[in-house]
């Protein structure tokens, strides 16, 4: 199975769309109902190689935390020596 985000990707193509000559998209009824989305439901989206995904918000928090942890990582190694210097303490006792 392919990944996509860091997640475990299945697909099932449901029917060809076409973007509208204002850039909309109507997204197909009974995917609307599968996924419970209503008028103003809200989405993110994600762009990889040539895919474009909508996703709910729900659950992206993850997703991005996961995706982005490595520059997370290397950005709090990187900021170690700043964040544990003894000349900060200082400011604890103001």
């Amino acid at each position: 199975m392919q990944t996509f985000m860091g997640q475990r990707a299945s697909c099932s193509v449901v029917r060809t769309i076409r973007v509208s000559n204002e850039g909309r998209i109507q997204i197909p009824m009974e995917v609307l109902e599968r996924h419970h989305l209503t008028e103003g439901s809200e989405f993110f989206v994600f762009e990889e190689g040539d895919a474009i995904v909508l996703r709910k918000e729900t659950g992206v928090e993850g997703i991005l935390k996961d995706r982005f942890s490595p520059f997370l990582r290397a950005s709090e190694e990187a900021l170690a020596e700043v964040w544990d210097n003894p000349e900060d303490d200082i400011w604890n006792e103001v």
